[in-house]
C-alpha cells in the first residue's frame, strides 16, 4: 500500500488525536525539556503537510494563527527508505505515522527552542557553530523519542519497560530510515556528531533493557564532540545539568575507522551499527 500524498494529512490528524488524548498522562514518563514541547504541541491549533515551503526549510509555524506548516518532501524521503527496506515487515501505514510522529515532534520541539525561522538556523551557524547546531538537534530528536515512546506507553496502558523498549526503537527507526534519508559525510562533523549520539543513547537503552535497571536516566540525551581527527571524543550529558567526560578513543576511533562506522550506519543495520558501537562504549 502507497503511502499517497493525501494520506500524509490524514496520518497527521490521526497522530495529533492519539497525542492530545494522552499528553497529560504522558508527561509523567519524560524530562523536562519533553514536557515543555507538549506545552508548545498542545497550542498548536492546526497542523497542514504541504508542499509550497521554499528552500530547505522542514516546516513554517504561522505564531499568530498557531498554524504549522509541514514540508512533505522530507515525510516522502523517509517513505522512500522505508520502500528501499519493505518497510522491514511493517504495514506501511504504521511505519508513516512513526515516521510523521518523530518529524512533527522534532520539529514542534525547535519550535519550544525558538528556532522557528530558517534564517534562525543559518543564524545560530553563523555565530553559535555547527556543533552547536548539531547539539540542539540532537535535543531534539531525543524529545521527539521520549515523546513518541510516552504516547505508546499510555496508549497501551503500559509502564516503564515498555516506555524505555519504545524509546528504543524509536531511536532505531531514526538511524534504520532517518539517518539514509537525510545523509551525512565526514565533512560534516556535527552532522557525524548527531548521528552516533543517537547510536550511543539506542544502546544505553538497550542495556538498560537488559539489566532492569529502568530507574535510571536511560533515555538521557547524549552528544559526542569529536577531535578534527577524530582520534579524541569528548561525551556530553544533556539532561538537567550538563554533565561532560573525555573519552580518549585511539585505534577504534581512527578517521578511516570512522569512515567505516558512517558506512555501517548507512547500512541501516542495527545490528552492525551496535556492535561497532561497542568500541566507544
Amino acid at each position: 500500500m502507497e503511502c499517497l500524498p493525501v494520506e500524509w494529512q490524514k496520518i497527521s490528524a490521526q497522530v495529533v488525536n492519539r497525542f492530545k488524548a494522552v499528553a497529560g498522562r504522558a508527561e509523567m514518563h519524560i524530562s523536562s525539556e519533553a514536557r515543555g514541547t507538549i506545552t508548545t504541541l498542545l497550542s498548536i491549533r492546526s497542523v497542514e503537510v504541504v508542499d509550497d515551503i521554499p528552500g530547505d526549510a522542514a516546516f513554517v509555524f504561522d505564531q499568530k494563527i498557531r498554524h504549522l506548516k509541514i514540508n512533505r518532501r522530507g515525510l516522502e524521503r523517509i517513505y522512500l527508505m522505508g520502500t528501499k527496506r519493505d518497510f522491514d515487515g511493517m504495514d506501511p501505514v504504521d511505519f508513516c505515522e512513526v515516521a510523521f510522529s518523530l518529524y512533527f515532534f522534532h520539529e514542534a520541539h525547535h519550535i519550544s527552542q525558538r528556532l522557528i525561522e530558517f534564517e534562525d538556523v543559518q543564524a545560530m551557524k553563523r555565530t553559535a557553530g555547527e556543533d552547536k547546531l548539531g547539539e540542539i538537534d540532537l535535543l531534539a530528536d531525543t524529545v521527539a523519542a521520549q515523546l513518541f515512546a510516552a504516547i505508546e506507553t499510555e496508549n497501551a496502558f503500559e509502564g516503564r519497560e515498555f516506555y524505555c523498549a519504545a524509546f528504543v526503537s524509536a531511536l532505531n527507526f531514526m538511524v534504520s530510515y532517518c539517518f539514509p534519508a537525510f545523509g551525512f559525510s565526514l565533512e560534516k562533523k556535527h552532522k557525524v556528531q548527531r548521528a552516533l549520539g543517537i547510536v550511543l543513547m539506542a544502546m544505553r537503552g538497550q542495556r538498560a533493557i537488559q539489566s532492569g535497571q529502568l530507574q535510571n536516566d536511560f533515555d538521557l540525551a547524549i552528544y559526542p564532540f569529536f577531535s578534527k581527527d577524530f582520534t579524541e571524543m569528548m561525551l556530553m550529558g544533556l539532561g538537567g545539568t550538563p554533565s561532560m567526560s573525555v573519552v580518549r578513543v585511539y585505534k577504534a576511533l581512527r578517521p578511516e575507522s570512522t569512515k567505516a562506522l558512517l558506512e555501517i550506519l548507512d547500512s541501516g543495520d542495527i545490528e552492525a551499527i551496535q556492535k561497532a558501537a561497542k568500541l566507544l562504549a
